[in-house]
């Protein structure tokens, strides 16, 4: 063979081997670049998210941080992405089920050791991968290689947790595969080119791979504006095109420099960064607005800006370069013109690092309105004082013991002429010894607490020697390391003597009248809180231990009726308002409540079949909590009360003296008490008359006038030593019996678009019967005088809209009142259906409301159940007319 095909051959073997090498070489080349490339730029990402979620991350809410793992694992194409707290529990994770875990691994518990960014490569081929941890700092983000950044002295911050993402690397595998693929076509073109010149291919193939090297290094200076001009269309042409678009992608995900310069200039607080001799580079907006020139006086020197505030300590550059600490000083800014702000200043140095020059930066917070603000809170103080001085109740402060201070008040109500002669005496002087005990939070230093003593009525001493009665409260505290007290005083004498004077002049016979306005008001209030519970009761909200303490609480509501009730049954001889009871659950949950804080113990027991009663619920509570109550106090060591109801038959015969023949309901309350002699027992229920050194006689007697109004009898049987029983008999009601919790009558549902007027001068009633009404299904109009129900009324029967029924109080101060309103209605609308509602129960009206032109009443404080039963007791006769 010839020499020339020898050395094309050869040539050309040369050729096709050095394209091969270039394209491995260069392969290898740009997979290293890619894959740091992709770490750098996944890096970047993952320090953003860390940097944004960073106060997510201290607070460690799941549903905070995800968002910013989801939108990470968006950019960055991430297997999984997850954030763990400085324990290494892992708060949050694109993957859920991952979330609350600890993972235990080298890498993790590498990452969480290290100050910085770390990653892990693993795998090959198509597999391979790199796992990539940041830090999570709280504070302001920073970025390492930024030269302000840096210079901001910014570093020092806590560390709150770590954020962890696996990148897949096979985008870069991808790039290595295609080149593999390509080098034969690399070789035949290499042999081709032989021809025409293989020195100038072999330097033109070297040019352009060192120009991608060129790139890569100024991409890891993170200078991301690259573009490598493409030179042919063939291999290293198609991957300098592939570079560029990486560069590209790279630049517009990247954070960069001058986005974190705006960052900083648009800081709220002035930023001044000087070199280290403290000459001032570059300020912020915010100092520039402070400086006289608007900033462009970056020669100074920042010590020439500053002067030292009130703690006298001045800005060192040199302490500031030796000791390389954040300083926080108080100063004066004094950008000229005569111009003085006071400021907060922190200033750091930041030592030279990677090539960037060292600096010193300082940040200022302005104070001119704390100031503003300590002068106003001055001011208060002096207003304050102002009001102490001229409080016309007496004032005095004690510390470790001894008076402190007193106003004028305290010193005429001591008797002292002057403040120096109380100053430093011992407060315990001025107070009787036998008071010490009771007074102990105001005599006494000890640690202060922010809780207010209870008033303590006490005698109290004057200068004279002179007592006098006062009331007392203090309020405890330390300062300066001393315990002393606020003591507020009231000279009681002249109270203590008008009160005595007035209790004097009361009378018996006042007893019904202020009895008949509390009942009104107190009942119109005890209405509200009635008709919500046993709303709330209806609806049955919560568990059963809800249940009872709603029950409960609308018994201890129905006993606060009955204090009320007591005085004006016994004072006035109120006629029972009378409905069909369950009188033993009644006498049940009566001798309960009775009992209560007490040291003895109910037991009822009551027939299965027990009847009911036709009777006035709370008249009937009064009488169980009287007998009950009298048999606790027959025990004040505490024993056991039984209360027995069953029926009992009353033949034709009858029983002689005592009742008539029918069907009676029996209630038996015994005791194991004191007893009662036989001297005592024929007058016990005698008004006036009883054996108690605190008592008034009248409960008993109370208790004979219900249960005869009722058409029943009482007995009672006693042996001193061996306790009292007392039976009660009450006519059972022709009603069937009924489980406890049914009503009277049935639950009826209104008629289409049932309208109800009610009338009450008392919005807590009205706004209740509203509330109830529409539980109940019906619409609703509340006026709170008689004239406006009247004409509400009458208006809607001429629009066609007629109410289904009236519920009206009895009285109304000044106005028409429930009586007058009936008989207008029945004059005037024959047809309408009215409900009389107060809390007078005694009231002649209430009992006989028939005859006073009502056709229900409705005693106050009612329940749901109990005005459904009478909204379908009127439902029932309503519809017994249309089918007459």
């Amino acid at each position: 063979m010839k020499i020339l095909p020898k050395i094309i051959l050869s040539l050309l073997a040369i050729s096709a081997v050095s394209a091969v090498i270039t394209v491995q070489l260069s392969g290898r080349a740009v997979r290293r670049v890619l894959s740091e490339q992709t770490v750098a730029g996944a890096s970047a990402h993952m320090r953003d998210a860390a940097d944004a979620s960073a106060q997510a991350v201290a607070s460690g809410r799941e549903e905070a941080i995800l968002p910013f793992l989801q939108r990470l694992q968006f950019q960055t194409g991430a297997a999984y992405a997850q954030a763990l707290d400085d324990s290494g529990r892992i708060l949050a994770n694109t993957n859920v089920a991952m979330t609350g875990k600890f993972p235990k691994d080298a890498f993790i518990s590498g990452a969480m050791a290290a100050d910085g960014i770390v990653h892990e490569y693993s795998g090959e081929g198509r597999s391979r991968t790199v796992r990539i941890a940041v830090p999570v700092y709280s504070g302001t983000p920073m970025g390492a290689d930024d030269e302000l950044l840096v210079a901001t002295g910014l570093a020092a911050r806590e560390r709150t947790g770590t954020i962890e993402a696996v990148i897949s690397l096979d985008a870069v595998a991808g790039v290595e595969r295609g080149l593999r693929g390509s080098h034969i076509y690399i070789a035949l073109t290499s042999a081709l080119v032989v021809f025409l010149g293989s020195l100038v291919f072999f330097r033109g193939g070297i040019y352009q791979i060192r120009r991608l090297s060129e790139g890569t290094d100024r991409i890891k200076r993170g200078d991301y504006a690259v573009e490598l001009p493409v030179a042919a269309r063939d291999e290293l042409g198609e991957l300098t095109a592939n570079f560029n678009r990486m560069a590209q992608i790279l630049s517009g995900t990247t954070v960069s420099k001058e986005y974190l310069h705006s960052l900083l200039e648009n800081m709220l607080d002035p930023l001044f960064i000087a070199d280290t001799e403290g000459r001032i580079t570059r300020v912020n907006k915010a100092a520039a607005a402070l400086m006289e020139n608007g900033g462009h006086r970056c020669s100074i020197c920042i010590t020439d800006l500053l002067e030292p505030g009130e703690s006298g300590t001045a800005l060192s550059l040199e302490v500031l370069r030796r000791e390389g600490r954040v300083q926080i000083l108080d100063m004066w800014f004094s950008p000229g013109g005569g111009k003085r702000v006071p400021v907060i200043a922190a200033a750091a140095y930041t030592a030279p690092y990677a090539g960037v020059k060292g600096s010193i930066s300082v940040s200022l917070k302005d104070l001119s309105e704390s100031i503003a603000q300590k002068a106003r809170i001055k001011e208060i103080q002096e207003n304050y004082r102002l009001v102490v001085e001229s409080a016309p109740g007496a004032i005095f402060i004690q510390m470790d013991g001894r008076f402190e201070y007193l106003n004028p008040a305290a010193l005429t109500l001591f008797g002292a002429r002057g403040e120096a002669d109380l100053r430093g005496k011992s407060v315990r002087s001025m107070f009787p010894p036998d008071s010490h005990d009771s007074l102990r939070d105001i005599l006494e230093s000890g640690p202060g607490r922010a809780d207010r003593a209870h008033n303590i009525e006490a005698e109290c001493l004057r200068m004279d020697g002179t007592r006098f009665d006062a009331l007392i409260s203090a309020v405890r505290y330390g300062v300066a390391g001393k315990n002393g007290a606020l003591v507020f005083m009231m000279d009681m004498t002249d109270r203590k003597r008008t009160e005595m004077e007035l209790r004097n002049m009361q009378r018996i016979e006042s007893i019904g009248v202020l009895a008949g306005g509390i009942a009104h008001d107190f009942n119109n209030m005890l209405t509200g809180v009635t008709a919500n519970l046993s709303l709330l009761q209806e609806r049955g909200p919560g568990g059963a231990d809800t249940k009872e303490v709603i029950r409960e609480t609308l018994g201890a509501v129905s006993s606060a009726q009955n204090l009320t009730q007591q005085l004006l049954t016994f004072a006035k001889g109120g006629k029972p308002v009378k409905r069909p009871l369950d009188i033993g659950r009644l006498a049940a949950d009566s001798a309960g409540f009775s009992v209560r804080g007490s040291r003895c113990k109910c037991r009822v027991d009551l027939a299965p079949d027990l009847k009911w009663v036709s009777a006035d619920e709370g008249q009937m509570k009064q009488v169980i909590n009287n007998i009950v109550m009298n048999a606790v106090q027959a025990m004040p060591d505490g024993g056991e009360i039984t209360v027995r109801a069953d029926n009992h038959s009353v033949p034709a015969t009858g029983e002689p003296g005592t009742l008539p023949p029918g069907e009676y309901v029996r209630i038996t309350i015994s005791d194991k008490g004191i007893g009662i002699s036989a001297s005592h027992i024929a007058k016990i229920f005698e008004p006036c008359f009883t054996t108690k050194t605190r008592g008034h006689g009248l409960g008993l007697a109370m208790v004979y006038s219900i249960v005869k109004n009722h058409g029943g009898h009482i007995t009672a049987a006693s042996e001193p030593g061996r306790g009292s029983t007392f039976v009660v008999h009450l006519p059972a009601t022709a009603e069937p019996s009924a489980a406890p919790g049914v009503l009277p009558f049935p639950a009826i549902s209104p008629p289409a678009g049932a309208r109800i007027l009610v009338m009450d001068d008392d919005e807590i009633v009205r706004k209740a019967a509203g509330r109830l009404l529409s539980a109940l299904g019906y619409g609703y109009i509340c006026v709170k005088e008689g004239g406006e129900a009247l004409r509400r009324y009458s208006e809607a029967e001429a629009a066609g809209k007629p109410f289904f029924a009236v519920i009206t109080d009895l009285t109304v101060p000044g106005g028409m009142g429930g009586t007058e309103l009936a008989a207008e209605l029945r004059k005037k609308h024959p047809g309408a259906k009215v409900v009389v509602s107060s809390g007078y129960s005694e009231d002649p009206v209430m009992s006989d409301y028939r005859l006073n032109g009502f056709d229900a009443v409705l005693s106050k404080p009612y329940k749901f159940e109990e005005l459904r039963a009478v909204l379908a007791e009127l439902s029932g006769s309503v519809r017994e007319e249309k089918r007459g």
